[in-house]
């Protein structure tokens, strides 16, 4: 492969060939090993020989520049060690990415855990709820002896339940077993008749101050918007949500 040929080098290039061909008819003698070999007579020839001599030289010359420029050792080193770095770096990165990962994936399975304990937490907590609330005694795995509805609405007074622990007991025995104002178990029965009881009551006579007095009406919206499956929030007010369930 040869480097490109600037114009002033081809234009020398082809003086060169010129005068070579000249010489060779003038004196007529071969080219040995590359030099060639002039009569001694003749001025012409001699001046020619001088002429073509010089011009090869000053070609090889060239060649070999650029040919030295275009190959040379150092060169190709620099390019090998430039090519290594790459190599190398992308490789670091790669490691470092593969660590970022990991430690992401160990990240997310902390957080996933901790979730569950704290909702695990939460659920034995409202279990003991319920429990304390509504269940008189627990006969086996499946069959419980629920509280009257009097015993329930004391337990409220009594014990300050609020708005939010009935709307997470609601939600609890929601997952126990699907709920709707058609289907309602006796469990649900029991908090939602015993809540309405409460709302009932003056708040004059009412021991709980923490208790809102319009639980119920939250509980049985909630509980039609199930027959249609709906869903309402616990926290949904009359005046901030136009679209709710009336």
């Amino acid at each position: 492969e040869t480097s490109p040929v600037r114009p002033m080098q081809s234009i020398r290039r082809g003086f060169a060939r010129c005068l070579l061909t000249v010489l060779l008819m003038v004196v007529n003698q071969p080219m040995l090993g590359g030099v060639v070999a002039f009569s001694t007579t003749g001025s012409v020839g001699k001046l020619l020989a001088d002429k073509t001599r010089d011009l090869i030289v000053s070609m090889h010359s060239e060649h070999s520049d650029s040919h030295f420029e275009k190959e040379t050792p150092a060169t190709d080193c620099l390019e090998y060690q430039q090519e290594t770095l790459e190599a190398e770096m992308a490789i670091s990165l790669l490691e470092q990415a593969k660590m970022l990962r990991d430690d992401a994936q160990r990240l997310r399975e902390q957080l996933e855990k901790e979730k569950a304990e704290k909702l695990a937490k939460r659920t034995a907590k409202v279990d003991s709820w319920i429990e304390k609330l509504l269940i008189e005694a627990q006969v086996d795995d499946r069959t419980q002896l629920l509280k009257s509805e009097q015993q329930v609405l004391l337990r409220l007074q009594e014990d300050r339940f609020s708005q939010e622990q009935i709307n997470a007991i609601f939600n609890r025995i929601c997952e126990l077993g699907p709920q709707s104002r058609s289907n309602c178990s006796p469990l649900m029965e029991l908090l939602v008749d015993s809540v309405g009881k409460m709302d009932e009551l003056e708040r004059q006579e009412n021991p709980n101050k923490r208790w809102s007095g319009k639980v119920e009406r939250v509980l049985r919206r909630r509980l039609f918007a199930k027959d249609w499956n709906m869903d309402i929030e616990e926290n949904d007010d009359d005046d901030m949500n136009p679209w709710r369930l009336r």
